[in-house]
């Protein structure tokens, strides 16, 4: 901001030396580009333009309950997947930026033991052994159904390298299922649970599959989950 200031300032006095400004637009833009590195907004994260499976069942759910996505926050990948599932989502356009987070969501954040255990649970930060029953409960009676655990941020090599380190899968997959239950629907992309009762949004929970899963290379390989 303030070398913009700069720029403005100075840039009529530099009238008569054509070359002297352009290096100034020079030095505006070399900086503007080392603060977005600096702030890790760039570069920007890439996704497949596919669709995962997850998200594909999701869609078969007519009533369009409100989900709850995991990992919180990890890109903006989930909301080109709401294009598809067209379901409410928890989460703001930017999560971690109070601006585009509503003002009770932060709270809820921060204050409901279950929503916060599912958000630490999903990047090994917590037990989840705090969790008030009543808390569960708020969440479901904003009508929330769904809670959906996306398994490409596990993977080994991951799709989303600009990401701190993450715990490997099925320790998150184990602490998820302490407080959510069974699944209701898992494939190679992700799991769906329904912790208020219900059952798959697309009538099965084990379709064919088409490569190795998670869980199998978890067996398999202690170097990826």
């Amino acid at each position: 901001v303030g070398l913009a200031v700069l720029s403005a300032a100075t840039w009529d006095r530099l009238g008569s030396w054509p070359r002297s400004r352009l290096a100034l637009i020079g030095l505006a833009a070399g900086w503007w580009l080392v603060d977005l590195k600096i702030a890790t907004l760039v570069p920007m994260p890439a996704w497949s333009a596919a669709v995962p499976d997850v998200y594909k069942c999701l869609a078969k759910d007519v009533d369009k309950d409100p989900v709850f996505e995991l990992p919180y926050g990890y890109s903006q990948a989930h909301l080109y997947y709401q294009t598809v599932h067209e379901h409410p989502i928890f989460g703001g356009m930017i999560e971690d930026n109070k601006i585009f987070t509503p003002e009770k969501q932060q709270i809820m954040r921060l204050e409901n033991t279950f929503v916060k255990a599912l958000i630490d649970l999903a990047d090994a930060k917590s037990s989840g052994r705090d969790i008030r029953d009543p808390d569960k409960a708020a969440l479901h009676d904003l009508g929330y159904k769904w809670i959906v655990l996306d398994k490409l941020p596990y993977q080994n090599p991951s799709p989303f390298p600009e990401l701190r380190p993450r715990t490997h899968f099925q320790e998150v997959r184990q602490a998820l299922e302490g407080i959510l239950g069974e699944p209701v629907y898992e494939d190679d992309s992700g799991i769906i649970w329904a912790p208020w009762g219900g059952t798959s949004p697309c009538g099965t929970t084990r379709p064919e599959r088409k490569g190795p899963s998670l869980r199998h290379r978890a067996r398999t390989n202690t170097t990826s989950p």
